[in-house]
């Protein structure tokens, strides 16, 4: 779990289970079965994830342009698959349908308008 929280002129407070100094807090809300708050795990139950990269050169941005149809993501997906420590993210119309839902539902399945219609409009 990578938690993201992007705010503007917002004040947040965050419930990991612990506060700035260390004393444990009472979560807002009754845990799911099976889980707990991050900060009262035991840290040898902790993965660190990726480390940032350090520099600049280690970036690496690919943008592919031509026709429809024509491979582009196709030849991406082989590149990304052939090179799974550089970890590749595609974005692109199609990825992004693929993974758009509604209510935990493929998209598809609510939309009035032909879904080929849809996906060209992208």
């Amino acid at each position: 779990l990578f938690p993201a929280f992007l705010t503007r002129n917002v004040k947040v407070q965050m419930a990991f289970g612990k506060n700035k100094e260390g004393e444990e807090k009472e979560p807002l809300k009754t845990a799911l079965e099976g889980y707990t708050q991050i900060a009262k795990l035991d840290p040898s139950q902790l993965v660190r994830g990726d480390a940032r990269i350090a520099t600049r050169e280690e970036c690496e941005f690919i943008l592919m342009v031509g026709l429809p149809a024509a491979g582009k993501t196709t030849w991406a997906k082989k590149y990304a698959a052939a090179q799974p420590e550089k970890k590749f993210e595609i974005i692109n119309a199609s990825v992004y349908l693929e993974k758009a839902t509604v209510n935990g539902e493929s998209r598809q399945k609510h939309t009035e308008v032909a879904w080929e219609k849809v996906h060209h409009r992208v």
